[in-house]
């Protein structure tokens, strides 16, 4: 762990990047709002529908004119279907700048009963909302994070939907998170999240391989070269060092 710090400490990149993170979760932070107060409305217009689709897409997504305010890279393949359902997923953001100011278990748990009934509403964007809105109070988890985790010890779910992680379990994970930012020195849980989502790309096992060296290859790589490597030896034309093909064969 010391020596991962070190690295981060020494990475002028990622300092920019989390300079970055808190300059866009201060306009997430107005984003959400204005999604949350759609939810005032009596009846979702079509206007309302078209200015909750660019809010949630300037959250969600990397694509242009878009801003992607939150960092996850894939909140936006998932989180995309709830453009689908603007209603309930307004109503998700109404309720998540309530369930902000309660204790994790009670406020997660909120946001979990809800999300269970919005395709493409997951643990990242319950989330991402909450800490977005509460930052000192809610941890960001997502598959990142996990990976992150794992890598330094740390037992956590590895793929956690709403269905599976529990707002006690959830509620274990930010006391945990909440350790390694003060580890870090980070002023909440934007800065855990940075530095997680850094480790997770330091440490995640594609890069571990290529670090390793060139893969061995495998046996089903090395037979044809054997093949030919006989063919060269016998001075055959290479179709003849072949077995005839059977009768009724596709090959005849």
């Amino acid at each position: 762990m010391n020596g991962f710090l070190r690295q981060y400490r020494a990475d002028k990149t990622e300092r920019s990047a989390l300079a970055k993170r808190r300059t866009d979760r201060d306009k997430a932070l107005k984003v959400q709002q204005l999604i949350a107060d759609l939810g005032n409305a009596p009846r979702i217009s079509k206007e309302m529908r078209s200015v909750f689709a660019e809010n949630l897409s300037n959250l969600i997504s990397s694509r242009e004119p878009y801003q992607h305010l939150w960092h996850s890279g894939d909140i936006h393949r998932r989180g995309s279907a709830a453009l689908d359902h603007p209603k309930k997923t307004i109503t998700l953001f109404a309720a998540g700048r309530k369930a902000a100011k309660l204790a994790p278990e009670r406020g997660y748990e909120q946001m979990r009963q809800l999300a269970l009934g919005i395709p493409g509403v997951g643990v990242n964007m319950i989330t991402a909302i909450l800490c977005t809105f509460a930052p000192k109070r809610y941890a960001v988890f997502n598959g990142n994070t996990s990976g992150a985790l794992a890598a330094i010890g740390i037992g956590a779910p590895r793929s956690p939907t709403v269905a599976t992680l529990s707002a006690e379990r959830y509620t274990q994970l930010c006391a945990t998170i909440d350790a390694l930012r003060r580890r870090i020195g980070g002023a909440d849980f934007t800065d855990a999240d940075a530095f997680l989502n850094w480790l997770y790309f330091k440490t995640k096992p594609s890069k571990r391989a290529h670090e390793g060296g060139a893969p061995k290859t495998s046996p089903c790589v090395s037979r044809p070269r054997q093949v030919v490597r006989q063919h060269r030896a016998s001075n055959r034309p290479f179709r003849q060092s072949l077995p005839s093909p059977k009768a009724g064969s596709p090959f005849e």
